[in-house]
């Protein structure tokens, strides 16, 4: 069987971060992607992602650098060194061994033993010594998604840290960390450094530490990146372009302030939901804040199909027909608005509507 480390083009007993870097670059040059129809890059690549499985496990890997060692030591001890040819065999008679000969061959041999004894015990503790910290590490995560489940967060963040202490690696524990830094504690920078930690520690990311991680930098306002994690998620999940769309649009327009980013994702997102209320109503405050009243009244209309009695939108609707220089409308809105709710307020509405005719008012209002 050929040596694994020579697969990677790695010396022997080279390290979880070497084995990592060698087969990243090794898997990019020979991945069928990139290597079509080609035979020998396919049994190349199955070669490499054999050797990586197993030196990518620290189990597996201690394991294999025993049966190297111990094969190293093996060669190293039935060495012998090839006979002369082309000479004729001659009788040799070697002189008898001194004790002091005798003794130096039995103590080499004693060393050697004790070298490989040494060895073999140190190997065996330090496997014994992983093994329990990566079952505590086990144990400890358990108990933090039962604690989780139960919504007692800082038990479960106690047995989080108690786990990623034990084992560096435990990408799931970050992740669990994240989610309840961001979602029950509102750490949105401690979360998205959990979130980091998963996805370093996982060989194959899932889509959902991206998307976690995209919603922690979108509550930190970190525009850009939150794009980019966003964008991943849609590289590998394209079925999520509907609620990603929302998603970024609420936050171009509640986090970001971005309007001209958010009247995009918002028409965008229309074409999946064309009924959506809460769009409708996002789209008419966001055009009267940048001083686009008709488009405002296009969608305050809209929502006000279906929620005819919503004071709140037919008075902005009142206020952005006024700013049109539409008093008709503006006072037919105006008169339902004091319908619905006698106590409301406006005393430039009250201004304007006493010198509108109020039959035309009444006819709009109908």
């Amino acid at each position: 069987m050929e040596n694994y480390y020579h697969i990677l083009g790695l010396p022997n007993y080279a390290s979880e971060e070497e084995i990592k870097r060698a087969f990243k670059k090794l898997a990019l040059l020979y991945h069928p992607d990139r290597n079509p129809n080609n035979i020998e890059a396919e049994e190349k690549f199955k070669l490499v992602n054999q050797a990586y499985q197993v030196l990518s496990n620290p189990l597996q890997k201690r394991r294999y650098d025993e049966i190297l060692l111990y094969d190293n030591y093996r060669y190293a001890f039935s060495f012998k060194q090839p006979e002369r040819q082309q000479e004729p065999p001659q009788r040799q008679y070697k002189p008898p061994r001194t004790a002091y000969q005798t003794w130096r061959m039995e103590r080499g041999k004693q060393e050697k033993q004790a070298i490989i004894i040494s060895i073999a015990v140190v190997v065996y503790f330090f496997v014994v010594v992983t093994a329990f910290f990566q079952l505590y590490a086990r144990l400890q995560y358990l108990w933090a998604v039962e604690a989780y489940e139960n919504k007692q967060y800082e038990q479960a963040l106690h047995h989080l840290r108690a786990c990623t202490g034990a084992d560096h690696s435990y990408a799931r524990a970050y992740f669990l960390k994240g989610v309840i830094y961001m979602e029950h504690k509102d750490y949105n920078g401690e979360a998205v450094a959990n979130f980091t930690l998963a996805i370093k520690n996982t060989y194959e990311v899932p889509t959902e530490y991206y998307y976690k991680r995209a919603l922690a930098y979108t509550n930190l306002r970190e525009e850009s990146l939150a794009e980019e994690d966003f964008k991943t998620v849609l590289k590998e999940k394209p079925q999520y372009d509907s609620l990603i769309t929302k998603m970024l649009a609420d936050a171009y327009y509640e986090r970001f302030r971005r309007y001209d980013k958010a009247i995009q994702m918002y028409k965008k997102y229309l074409k999946y939901e064309p009924h959506h209320q809460q769009t409708f109503y996002n789209l008419g405050f966001i055009y009267k804040e940048k001083e686009q009243y008709k488009d405002a009244i296009n969608y305050f209309s809209k929502f006000l199909d279906y929620q005819k009695d919503n004071v709140e939108v037919r008075y902005e609707r009142a206020l952005c027909y006024l700013y049109d220089q539409q008093l008709v409308n503006s006072c037919a809105d105006w008169q339902i608005v004091k319908q619905l709710n006698p106590d409301f307020q406006d005393p430039s509405l009250d201004f304007f509507c006493s010198r509108v005719d109020s039959t035309a008012v009444q006819r709009e209002s109908n």
